[in-house]
């Protein structure tokens, strides 16, 4: 998929701008999310009040929205599926963001990964 996407995105000084920036390409194992809603957790309005992350940042991990494209070797998901990001755990017990997709009778679990600047 290519084109532009709506975003906020921080520009240092405690400054979000709402710009077009380019849709995400994927790789091998990796979703394309179409956001419907997002929010930016705690630790993210941190970051951006004292400024402890570089700009330009996309943020907005806690989200949800359907998959729009499924990279190469992704099983159990298809194009259309509901899918929430936010906090998982990854195999080796450490944290990580993860995208979680509704289902009936359960949740499958993916893990999302970030792009230079912003999630992917």
């Amino acid at each position: 998929m290519t084109g532009l996407m709506r975003a906020a995105v921080y520009r240092g000084g405690c400054t979000l701008v709402p710009e077009d920036v380019p849709i995400p390409v994927i790789g091998p194992g990796e979703l394309l999310v179409r956001v419907r809603a997002c929010g930016v957790c705690g630790t993210d309005l941190k970051k951006i009040e004292y400024g402890l992350v570089d700009p330009p940042r996309v943020f907005g991990h806690e989200m949800a929205g359907e998959i729009v494209e499924i990279g190469a070797g992704v099983a159990d998901w298809s194009v259309g599926d509901v899918a929430i990001g936010g906090e998982g755990t990854d195999d080796d017990g450490t944290d990580d963001d993860a995208i979680f997709g509704l289902e009936a009778g359960g949740a499958a679990v993916a893990t999302c990964w970030f792009a230079e600047g912003g999630v992917a």
